[in-house]
């Protein structure tokens, strides 16, 4: 038996998203390097700082206009992926009913 899928919450969801998209851009950022890049940034001088700052900043600008399309792409990759599954699941059941038939027409209670 199968076990039962679970079922993410919407913050889980929101975070897979935000890392999803943010690891193509500025990886520092993304919510599971938080606190290492929070500790590097730390550790930095300020010049070398101020410069890695700047480059945050215009990763978050790349974030935010690329973020709908993004969005809209995992949201196209999961709908193709649930038509195939339902695709899949038909196909099993309509195998599972002609052999059912199958073996209805071949019993020898079926004359």
């Amino acid at each position: 038996m199968t076990p039962e899928p679970q079922l993410l919450s919407q913050d889980s969801i929101q975070q897979q998203l935000f890392d999803g998209l943010m690891s193509e851009i500025e990886p520092d950022l993304m919510l599971s390097n938080r606190n290492a890049t929070a500790d590097k940034l730390a550790k930095m001088e300020p010049r070398k700082r101020k410069k890695i700052l700047k480059r945050y900043q215009k990763a978050y600008v790349s974030f935010t206009k690329r973020w709908q399309e993004y969005v809209d792409q995992c949201d196209h990759n999961v709908q193709r992926f649930m038509d195939t599954v339902k695709e899949v699941i038909k196909e099993e059941e309509v195998n599972e009913i002609a052999d059912i038939e199958k073996q209805i027409d071949s019993s020898p209670d079926a004359s």
